[in-house]
């Protein structure tokens, strides 16, 4: 097979079985068979079995689809479809080499939903993005399945497919995708604060630290079993999703955090000479997360990952007016160290879900029922001598004896400044936990210790190996004190 411009196929031997080879000639192409001898003088006989053109004039792209607005296209093609789920026509692409790529795209004024149809076969990957981000809707299979959705903010949005051939792309294995019934239509003006919220409160905004910075958005769209998920959704870190919380409460959301299928996973770069490892100077990603502050702690992580799948997480929000926001962030490595600063991965997406404040003891109480526990359950469900108030506090589970919280321990490591001295090893708190500090030195008379509480491990520095454990964190005990002793208090008692 040869185009225009001379480019040549060179077909892989067929072997003795029949082999059916599809493509599509464009003005200016040409095909032409050609049969020599190997260097091994192999003699072969090929035969062409048969030989079909059929003629398809392309149409207007938009038309074939029967859009309302303009299509800008590289290399998908209108053409007649009697198998088309709309009229006569559709759109269709066909990848046959493992690096083609074809996308066709359009821009609309939101607020707008929109609605397709789409289908695909054979070796390739078809997806439609919003704004430059993969939405995670109905994946398209060899029937024609419909995909739906909205987008709630105002102002221009770019709607863009990508039909992207896979590493087994090829002449003998080509892929095909097709599109038709496309469908926008404008929709009123939704908030984030109810799309992503559990009866309209708490109020969320989105806070970007520029102008270019790309901001959450309102998104909604279909899910493969037909229910719809309405979400606030973002792409990097320069933006926040924040809202102001009272307390004490404890505010529950779904999140995750997720790439676009076919990112190549970050790796570190380093050089190996005889023993000696030698880092790149340039930061790596190690891992990229969404991340839930309240004022300017860093209380939970969601990690991301290729599942697409919602977590759940729970901040405790103190007594008081509290700041809670949810950002991407980027943990990073260099030669120094650990660090963690704003994601500016571009296709890196955050989403936010079914926010809403929940009094300690409606937190409490549906995380006894998670775990099969009522307010008649014993105390201490599963014997292992910590009740039940004590494991919901320090995130075990209540039914396993074995799933035993760590204790408070006295121990003696290096400090951060590689000092010897006592260190306290404190448990590391989950998000939602009320749990602090207290210290005494006469067991009658207990304050709040100025210690802090970890919620999970720092990031890992070069210069220092601090002292680590895989369920707590090491206190520094200053230094002078004779007697003092240490407890956990849990201040808001379900």
């Amino acid at each position: 097979f040869r185009d225009g411009d001379g480019s040549n196929y060179l077909l892989e031997e067929p072997g003795n079985s029949d082999h059916e080879l599809k493509g599509t000639l464009r003005p200016g192409e040409v095909i032409e068979w050609r049969h020599g001898m190997d260097q091994g003088w192999t003699i072969s006989s090929p035969m062409l079995i048969s030989f079909r053109i059929s003629e398809n004039r392309p149409k207007d792209l938009a038309a074939a689809i029967e859009s309302p607005v303009p299509i800008a296209t590289k290399s998908w093609l209108g053409l007649p479809d009697p198998a088309a789920k709309t009229q006569d026509d559709s759109a269709w692409s066909m990848v046959n080499n493992s690096t083609d790529s074809h996308s066709a795209e359009f821009e609309l004024n939101g607020p707008s939903k929109v609605s397709f149809w789409w289908k695909s076969n054979g070796r390739s990957n078809l997806s439609v993005s919003l704004d430059g981000l993969v939405l995670p809707v109905a994946e398209p299979g060899k029937a024609w399945t419909q995909v739906e959705f909205s987008v709630g903010s105002p102002g221009p949005h770019q709607i863009r497919w990508k039909h992207q051939a896979d590493d087994g792309t090829t002449l003998f294995t080509p892929g095909e995708a097709w599109l038709d019934g496309l469908k926008v239509t404008q929709e009123t003006l939704t908030s984030l604060t109810k799309a992503a919220t559990t009866g309209l409160t708490p109020v969320l905004e989105n806070v970007s630290s520029s102008s270019s910075a790309s901001p959450w958005q309102p998104v909604s769209y279909r899910e493969p079993d037909g229910t719809w998920t309405s979400a606030a959704r973002v792409s990097a870190g320069k933006s926040a999703l924040r809202t102001l919380v009272t307390g004490p409460a404890v505010l529950e959301f779904r999140g995750r955090c997720f790439d676009p299928p076919g990112t190549q996973e970050t790796s570190t770069n380093k050089v190996k000479f005889i023993d000696i490892i030698v880092p790149d100077p340039k930061p790596i990603d190690l891992e990229h997360l969404l991340a839930v502050n309240v004022d300017s702690e860093n209380l939970l992580q969601i990690s991301a990952d290729s599942s697409r799948e919602w977590k759940q997480g729970s901040v405790w929000i103190p007594e008081g007016v509290h700041e809670v926001s949810f950002r991407l962030r980027t943990r990073k490595e260099n030669q120094f160290g650990e660090f963690i600063v704003n994601a500016t991965a571009s296709k890196l997406q955050g989403w936010v879900d079914d926010v809403r404040i929940v009094s300690p003891t409606e937190h409490f109480t549906r995380w006894m029922t998670d775990h099969g526990l009522s307010a008649s359950s014993a105390k201490d469900a599963d014997g292992d001598g910590e009740s039940n108030l004590i494991e919901y506090a320090l995130g075990t589970d209540p039914n396993n004896r074995h799933s035993k919280p760590p204790k408070l321990e006295m121990g003696f490591a290096a400090d951060w400044s590689s000092k010897p001295g006592r260190v306290l090893w404190c448990p590391y708190l989950p998000a939602h936990s009320s749990a602090v500090l207290e210290s005494s030195t006469d067991l009658k008379t207990w304050q709040t210790d100025s210690a802090t509480m970890v919620r999970f491990p720092p990031p890992k520095s070069k210069f220092y190996v601090s002292p680590s454990d895989s369920t707590r964190h090491a206190v520094a005990i200053p230094e002078g004190v004779a007697t003092k002793y240490y407890r956990l208090r849990i201040p808001s008692v379900p």
